[in-house]
């Protein structure tokens, strides 16, 4: 028996069914693994941008730091160089977690977490009336 359905799992089972012996079955198709744990990447895409505006930032201060040093106009206690350095380190950092987001939705979205589909046989169910027939799933 094969059961196939959009978005679910494909179910093969065989059913041995004895002679003059009817038996009801239920397939239960698992839903497929959903590539939503890409979603992680929008974090990864927000940190690399924020370490790029942050690795420019701090480039910029540099070689303002650096022209001022050539004209000799810089002064003892100009803060820049601080934030230059606080800009890249902070870049960095969200390098870093831009690279572990991403192998982390790598990694979610190669795996597959959920069970395979199953097959359920059952003695076969006698309705007296078709309108009483259990929809799908067991809602009424």
């Amino acid at each position: 028996m094969s059961v196939t359905s959009l978005k679910r799992k494909p179910l093969l089972g065989t059913v041995v069914v004895p002679r003059d012996s009817p038996t009801s079955s239920r397939s239960y198709g698992r839903h497929t693994a959903s590539r939503r744990s890409l979603d992680s990447s929008n974090h990864q895409r927000c940190l690399t941008w924020g370490g790029i505006y942050l690795g420019l930032e701090s480039n910029r201060l540099y070689d303002e730091l650096k022209a001022d040093r050539n004209a000799s106009i810089l002064v003892r206690d100009d803060s820049r160089g601080t934030r230059g350095k606080v800009y890249s380190i902070g870049a960095d950092i969200a390098f870093l977690g831009s690279g572990v987001l991403g192998g982390l939705a790598t990694y979610n979205f190669l795996k597959d977490p959920l069970p395979p589909s199953r097959l359920d046989i059952g003695k076969v169910r006698e309705f007296d009336n078709k309108s009483k027939v259990p929809a799908p799933g067991g809602a009424p």
